[in-house]
């Protein structure tokens, strides 16, 4: 078991070190654009994180529409992976 959880942490640091080279050689206009389509692939693929910002925003919002929860969820997906890829 820990070496397959060894290989799982080997696999994660080498694809964020190739990510990492790609945003390096795209630039930082390019590197942001495919960070906010990063974070709307999350935004669609990750039902579980989706639900609860949607929940937390309809405690917080009441008023706000689902189509208005929706877009400030979506946004802060794509906000958050832009932030790890501005660092």
């Amino acid at each position: 078991m820990a070496i397959l959880k060894t290989a799982l942490h080997y696999l994660v640091y080498v694809l964020v070190r190739i990510v990492d080279a790609l945003v390096q050689i795209a630039g930082p206009d390019a590197a942001l654009e495919h960070a906010r389509r990063i974070g709307r692939l999350w935004w669609a693929v990750d039902r579980k994180h989706r639900n609860i910002a949607l929940t937390n925003l309809a405690n917080s919002f009441p008023e706000w529409t689902q189509p208005r929860r929706e877009q400030v969820g979506r946004a802060s997906f794509e906000s958050l992976v832009c932030f790890i890829v501005d660092i």
